[in-house]
């Protein structure tokens, strides 16, 4: 409807242009009117203060704003149509394209939605016409802006005050005449002038205060337009009889219990027998002169002659006085029931009624199903269906069973009166109007006290509506941290940004200085061991930590009894090793070190001292396998320059034992040697004293170069033999 298109202009009103952020009231709602600027009249605004105006002149002017629709820029000569929402800018083709596109007519009205803000329009084709809509197809000129006409504005502001400002992009500026005084909505808060552009009335946040229509208590909501809300107090108040009482709203009219009244007459006599009502009791009935010369029914007159008796079931003569008994004529009574209004099925008798005995058909709440009753029993018929229906909000649902407004959303039943309670854009209040769709309204808060920056030093003069940003302040925050530094960032509201100053302090294990770290940081991990003794004397192999070591993770590590091994499991300290067998791998070589197996250690009490023969050489081992005489090494030929001279070799007497004693061994390195001297070998893993022989050999008598690396067994190796380097 009109309002619904009211409320989201004014929400849109301060959108930014080809963006998709949230057009709630923003910064430029203040910057308008001159205010923002403070006293920090040095600081040049950056882009985020910009009002929606001015950033279309710049976009507009440099031919940098982007249409939505074909996203491409909008260039200064080309023709364009403005939304009057949203203030979006879209080139005259694009636009016309998403007319025909959206909507169904042929014309000469249309209607299509905005493509920035969805806002209907109902109206001819768009035209390319300036902003303020006086010339159609303006001429561009290099003295005024792009797509305007260079007049005055002089477009409509809400106010008897036409726009000063030449034809312009976007919403207009507010207006800065000055207005008649104002007041916030409770009175508490008065200025002797406003501005004409700022609303006359406003909250001021404080507690009305105005006595509520119940006489008693005061509005308890904040200051607001319009009447107060009734009274939510609640308290125990009597019907009109005095015979129930019930919690109700205070200041809410008395009600009837719809039970008998009882309240005596003014005859002394009887009770009033009216439903319970409002007002004075009736006189009684029965007085002689009210009731006349009837009988109880009503039915028949005249029952006091003599002439009657022979027609009546009880015949009275002339009554005195209003306890005297009513003659009874013996026809139905049909008299009727306050409730309902049926006929009394009862023989003419004295006394009310009683309740109605008639069965009637009664539809449920909701219309969906119909029960047969007794009319006295006042019974409620209800079905077991649950409404479902969208309430006003259309946010909510109705939960009620068997609801008399089932399916007609228009309903009173189904007017939401929760209170929307959603945070407005200005971040501080919530919205305290009834649930409703679409936007919530801008913050109604106005302040009178100078909105300042952090520090202080730029301000904006009031009165300031809720949601305006702070100034901008280029001044340094200069606050003290928490670590004694200085604040380094400019002049901010909140929590300070984490402090980045170089600093030195010590591992969290306390092992070295860690040097040039940023002091937010704090202690941190050196990543060497932590090394601190652990109680089963163990160091701790974790890497540096803070707080005290956990527990020891590694290997015991204790010599075995029966073997040279260590104890392989889990530290325990305090506690014997465990007699059980090793487990340890060992590597065994035939005698000419081509094959190796592999076999556990097996050692503990049982078999202290396990024996394992030797693997004998095979048919894979080769010729060098098969045993010779013993005698020396024989000096191998050089695979370079001149032979050499068949020559006594001189040997070591260590390096001549250890031959002596692998004599096969030394056959087989005799022949990895010799293939060494053209590319790189890789002898079979051998044991420490067969390493030292074979790398001893090579080094000193061939001339090779050896690489050892420790073999996964304990106590054996792998040798990399590698050819020397050829002589110059």
């Amino acid at each position: 409807g009109d309002s619904d298109a009211q409320v989201e202009a004014e929400v849109v009103e301060e959108a930014a242009p080809g963006s998709d952020k949230g057009r709630g009231r923003g910064a430029g709602s203040r910057a308008d009117n001159g205010r923002g600027r403070g006293r920090d009249r040095q600081s040049a605004p950056d882009d985020s203060s910009k009002t929606v105006t001015e950033k279309l002149v710049d976009q507009l002017g440099r031919g940098s704003y982007d249409c939505m629709i074909c996203i491409g820029n909008v260039s200064k000569g080309a023709p364009v149509w403005s939304c009057g929402k949203c203030w979006a800018t879209f080139h005259l083709k694009c636009i016309h394209m998403w007319v025909k596109r959206s909507s169904d007519s042929k014309g000469p009205e249309y209607a299509f939605p905005c493509p920035g803000c969805r806002y209907h329009h109902v109206g001819p084709m768009p035209q390319y016409t300036c902003f303020c809509t006086k010339i159609l197809e303006p001429e561009p000129s290099p003295h005024w802006l792009a797509h305007s006409c260079g007049e005055v504005c002089e477009r409509d502001r809400g106010c008897k005050h036409r726009c000063p400002e030449l034809c312009h992009p976007g919403p207009c500026p507010k207006c800065q005449a000055v207005g008649p005084p104002g007041r916030c909505h409770c009175g508490r808060e008065e200025s002797t002038t406003t501005k004409c552009g700022d609303p006359p009335r406003w909250s001021c946040g404080e507690a009305c205060g105005k006595r509520l229509p119940c006489g008693e208590h005061f509005c308890a909501v904040r200051c607001h337009a319009g009447p107060c809300p009734p009274c939510s107090a609640k308290s125990l108040q009597p019907c009109f009889c005095g015979g129930t009482e019930e919690e109700r709203l205070c200041g809410q009219e008395d009600f009837s219990c719809a039970k008998p009244c009882g309240m005596p007459l003014d005859c002394g006599e009887h009770e009033c027998e009216h439903l319970c009502h409002a007002g004075d009791c009736p006189p009684c009935p029965r007085d002689p002169e009210t009731w006349g010369d009837r009988c109880a029914c009503g039915g028949t007159k005249r029952c006091s002659q003599e002439a009657a008796a022979a027609l009546l079931v009880r015949w009275v003569g002339r009554r005195q006085k209003c306890t005297d008994p009513l003659p009874l004529c013996g026809s139905r009574c049909e008299g009727r029931h306050e409730r309902c209004g049926h006929g009394c099925s009862r023989t003419c008798h004295e006394g009310p009624c009683g309740t109605c005995g008639r069965k009637v058909t009664v539809d449920c709440r909701c219309g969906k199903i119909q029960r047969e009753v007794t009319c006295g029993e006042n019974t409620e018929v209800l079905c077991a269906q649950v409404c479902k229906t969208k309430k006003t909000c259309g946010n909510h649902r109705c939960d009620i069973v068997c609801c008399p407004g089932m399916t007609d959303r228009n309903h009173e039943a189904h007017l939401c009166l929760q209170v929307c309670g959603k945070p407005l854009a200005c971040g501080t209040h919530s919205c305290e109007d009834f649930c409703h769709l679409g936007r919530c309204p801008p913050c109604r808060m106005v302040s009178n006290e100078p909105l300042t920056c952090s520090c202080g030093f730029a301000a904006i003069d009031p009165p300031v509506v809720c949601g305006t940003r702070p100034p901008t302040c280029s001044r340094p925050c200069a606050a003290e941290l928490a670590c004694g530094h200085t604040c380094a960032a400019q002049c901010h509201f909140g929590e300070h940004p984490l402090c980045c100053e170089l600093v030195s302090r010590l591992c969290v294990g306390g092992h070295r200085e860690m040097k040039h770290q940023r002091c937010h940081i704090g202690a941190i991990s050196c990543g060497r061991p932590c090394g601190r003794a652990l109680a089963c004397g163990h160091g701790c192999a974790t890497s540096c930590h803070a707080g005290d070591c956990g527990e020891c993770v590694q290997l015991c590590g204790a010599p075995r009894v029966h073997c040279s091994h260590r104890c392989e499991a889990s530290c325990h300290a305090g506690t014997k090793c465990e007699d059980v067998p090793c487990r340890v791998k060992v590597k065994m070589a035939c005698p000419c070190g081509l094959q190796v197996e592999e076999r556990v250690c097996g050692a503990f009490s049982d078999n202290p001292r396990p024996r394992f023969a030797p693997p004998s050489c095979g048919a894979s081992c080769g010729p060098g396998a098969r045993p010779t005489p013993a005698s020396a090494p024989s000096r191998p030929t050089r695979a370079w320059g001149p032979a050499v001279a068949e020559t006594a070799e001189t040997y070591a007497t260590d390096l001549h034992q250890l031959g002596m004693q692998h004599r096969r061994y030394l056959q087989t390195l005799e022949d990895h040697f010799a293939r060494a001297l053209v590319g790189p070998v890789t002898l079979p893993p051998c044991d420490s004293s067969r390493c030292v022989l074979a790398s001893e050999y090579a080094r000193l008598h061939w001339r090779l170069k050896t690489l050892s690396k420790a073999d996964s067994a304990e106590g054996w190796w792998r040798l990399r033999i590698e050819p020397p380097a050829a002589p110059p």
